[in-house]
């Protein structure tokens, strides 16, 4: 395995992470190569994600990338929404995978 972090990933297990170089983080393929991901919060309610200014849209390409699942669950606790989801998001396949979900501070009109 390389250090250059995602260049040899088609050698290590499927589940590998590689850490975050830049914005992007990706995951092995034993076929060879990485497909790329964000980690985002997702209002579960009107289907909606975060966005790099906080406000939220539809437009998945547009959501804030967060670090770790962690990150992004610390952040979306204190959001004005009822329930959310971090999801990962494979923009190379446009596949989603839910990884948690939880409870914010609730709408502004609650």
């Amino acid at each position: 395995m390389g250090t250059d972090r995602g260049l040899h990933c088609s050698i290590v297990p499927e589940t590998t992470l590689w850490p975050i170089v830049g914005d992007v983080c990706c995951i092995a393929r034993q076929s060879g190569g990485c497909l790329t991901m964000n980690i985002l919060i997702e209002d579960a309610e009107s289907l909606e994600f975060l966005n790099n200014n906080g406000q939220w849209t539809k437009n998945v390409g547009e959501g804030k990338n967060f670090a770790t699942t962690h990150t992004a669950y610390d952040i979306a606790k204190k959001e004005p929404i009822r329930k959310f989801n971090i999801v990962r998001y494979f923009a190379g396949t446009k596949q989603f995978v839910n990884m948690d979900h939880g409870s914010g501070k609730g709408k502004a009109t609650d």
